[in-house]
């Protein structure tokens, strides 16, 4: 891989456009320009809902519900915050 962008680079250095250079080392453009982010990529997992009035409710409820739906045993939440 770096050896095929210090080729890619020389022809840029010449005059080149990227996107030809970096086709002709067999590398697409945006695989040439890509630096990789750090952190963990993706979004942060919601901690609350919204119900249909427009409350928002923690996902524990949610599963508490889902469970009684299912006929799982629920957990015990406290529900006295809604």
């Amino acid at each position: 891989m770096e050896q095929r962008k210090a080729i890619i680079r020389t022809y840029i250095s010449k005059g080149m456009k990227a996107d030809a250079a970096a086709k002709m080392a067999g590398m697409s453009k945006s695989t040439y320009y890509y630096k990789p982010r750090p952190g963990k990529p993706g979004r942060k997992a919601s901690t609350h809902c919204h119900t249909a009035d427009n409350r928002q409710v923690p996902n524990d409820f949610v599963v508490e519900d889902i469970r009684s739906m299912l006929g799982i045993e629920p957990k015990s939440v406290n529900r006295s915050n809604l």
